[in-house]
């Protein structure tokens, strides 16, 4: 019997820009490791999904996996499969989604799947053997640890994760080449970045007792101080 719909998250870098063809070559899913929902993909999962739906135009490439036309980021030219990942190749309708690639803005993805053929190992670990590939999605924060390009749970962000996101933010507000309409988006998703800092160093305070994390605490005050300062000058940028 073929399992319900489900989401498969990644973050990392896109595989690859085009700045003439505006293409970008995306990694939507990794084979081999364990993700944070303890499930692993078998290289060739998707292989008889893409063969059947690809060429009918039935895989979308959508924002936050909302399916609808609005919500379509691009026309995707091709979908596969190589040794570690499943790839995407696609040319957003939109500009503005597209300078987000390249300034490094933009660079998590997410995959909408109904499993087909899984079994449960003696690790416990569920191991996906064939998926039904719906759709692959642009998100913002994602689940699967091992991948070069949502936030599912806070057990993947680090403080790097956000001030990579911070340096990427203000790279692109200084460039300035976003249409007027645009700049307001990037302003909320500071907002959001704020929070998860929050968020972060909230969780980071769970004991009273000495733990490893407070043993390096200095260390991540340096960094902290980094990231406030980051967030300080892109607030800049909005008065």
């Amino acid at each position: 019997m073929k399992g319900i719909y489900e989401r498969k998250d990644i973050l990392g870098e896109v595989a690859d820009i085009d700045t003439t063809s505006k293409r970008v070559v995306m990694n939507w899913s990794a084979f081999g490791n364990i993700d944070y929902g303890n499930d692993t993909i078998v290289k060739g999962a998707y292989k008889k999904s893409i063969s059947e739906k690809f060429a009918k135009g039935h895989i979308y490439w959508l924002k936050n996996h909302d399916a609808s036309v609005d919500s379509i980021v691009g026309k995707l030219e091709a979908v596969w499969e190589d040794d570690h990942y499943l790839k995407a190749a696609g040319v957003p309708y939109d500009d503005n989604i597209f300078k987000m690639y390249e300034d490094g803005v933009l660079r998590q993805h997410s995959v909408g799947i109904v499993p087909i053929q899984k079994e449960v190992n003696k690790e416990g670990v569920r191991v996906l053997k064939e998926l039904m590939l719906m759709e692959g999605s642009t998100v913002l924060w994602g689940m699967n640890p091992d991948t070069d390009t949502v936030s599912v749970g806070k057990s993947l962000l680090t403080l790097d994760d956000v001030q990579d996101e911070m340096n990427a933010l203000i790279k692109a507000i200084r460039k300035g080449t976003y249409t007027d309409d645009f700049f307001p988006l990037l302003e909320v998703r500071l907002k959001q970045v704020q929070s998860f800092y929050a968020d972060l160093v909230a969780d980071s305070i769970t004991t009273d007792e000495p733990t490893e994390k407070q043993v390096t605490q200095e260390t991540d005050e340096t960094d902290n101080k980094q990231l406030i300062n980051s967030i300080n000058k892109l607030n800049e940028l909005f008065k």
